[in-house]
């Protein structure tokens, strides 16, 4: 029981005073990342190992029809999670986060010049979490000496999205009040899947309209929404 009361207290007062002893010797902080390829604000990612939080947030957006088509993944119960402790005089390392099952997605889609009656005939917004959604990040960065606090940096990543969304969509709810998945109609389906074809880094392909998505990341120093 002392012994329990102890951790108790470091946990509320002592590590809030300590967060170099606490969180010290690894990669810390709020990582933004783009794809190296894809346009700017098309494929960014946020890559969170923050104390004991650790996540892999991230979108990518097409346009097709006169539709904008944003398509978010949130790993809000990662499976696995890594960082590579640095001894002293180390500051090069690794982080990993993985949520194998149900990762969280929404599909955005809504006017592109986002005035007036529009061209987007098709426009919804759908939520869905199936089963056999995967999301996994790995990143290498460079722990830089605090303060101020959450100062180190990303030089590289890799993320990887994979989920069976099911024919038209089928997995995905765009009605969140009326019992059981309200998919999208064909013809808004098919705006989704437009708005990303050609594209080498997300793709929805096959008889389940699987959700491909992948990131060969470098720093974004634009605007982020890590921020």
């Amino acid at each position: 029981m002392r012994l329990k009361g102890i951790v108790e207290g470091l946990l509320v007062g002592g590590f809030a005073l300590l967060p170099a002893m606490a969180f010290g010797g690894r990669l810390d902080g709020f990582f933004a990342t783009r794809d190296q390829v894809a346009a700017d604000g098309t494929n960014d990612v946020c890559i969170e190992v923050d104390g004991t939080d650790f996540s892999v947030d991230g979108f990518v957006s097409g346009t097709s029809g006169g539709c904008t088509v944003e398509i978010g993944y949130f790993t809000d119960t990662p499976h696995s999670a890594s960082a590579t402790a640095l001894k002293t005089g180390k500051t090069q390392g690794n982080a990993k986060v993985s949520q194998s099952i149900f990762t969280l997605l929404f599909i955005d889609v809504f006017d592109t010049d986002g005035a007036g009656a529009g061209t987007c005939a098709d426009a919804f917004f759908g939520e869905a979490a199936p089963e056999k959604c995967k999301a996994t990040a790995s990143m290498k960065g460079t722990s830089v000496a605090s303060p101020p606090a959450n100062n180190d940096t990303v030089q590289s990543s890799r993320v990887n999205v994979a989920c069976r969304l099911e024919a038209n969509l089928g997995a995905v709810d765009t009605n969140f009040v009326t019992t059981g998945v309200q998919a999208p109609t064909a013809a808004q389906a098919d705006i989704v899947v437009a708005a990303f074809d050609g594209r080498k880094d997300v793709k929805i392909s096959g008889k389940n309209d699987e959700l491909k998505i992948k990131q060969k990341g470098i720093p974004d120093t634009t605007t982020s929404f890590c921020d």
